[in-house]
């Protein structure tokens, strides 16, 4: 369980493999000005994972809630994401955002390796 503050980006690769299931959980909090942690609570919001192979390249996989992307716990501030990664080997550039605050939770690189074998 990874907990992430949205008061500003935070930054951070995921490495998964490629053909697995990516089930990352995370709960998200927000830190008021005078540093007073609370749950960020995302009810009817639409959090959006857009991963590109560059920086400024196009969409190459979205992940958003509710379908690849559940929003869940007690306060409504847990994520998970559920799906199977089917990209290429390769390095890749992600973030994670709220759509409707237009507030990015998290960024960084999605290193996707190889599988060894064939399940």
């Amino acid at each position: 369980m990874k907990t992430y503050n949205n008061v500003r980006a935070e930054t951070g690769n995921i490495i998964v493999k490629q053909g697995d299931k990516f089930d990352l959980a995370m709960d998200i909090y927000q830190v008021s000005d005078s540093g007073v942690e609370t749950a960020k609570n995302l009810t009817d919001k639409t959090v959006r994972m857009e991963v590109r192979a560059t920086k400024t390249g196009a969409v190459v996989l979205t992940l958003a809630s509710p379908t690849t992307i559940t929003i869940s716990g007690d306060d409504s501030n847990r994520i998970t994401f559920n799906t199977i990664i089917t990209l290429d080997e390769g390095e890749y550039y992600y973030d994670i955002q709220i759509d409707e605050d237009s507030y990015t939770i998290r960024q960084g690189m999605l290193i996707v390796k190889v599988q060894i074998t064939d399940d």
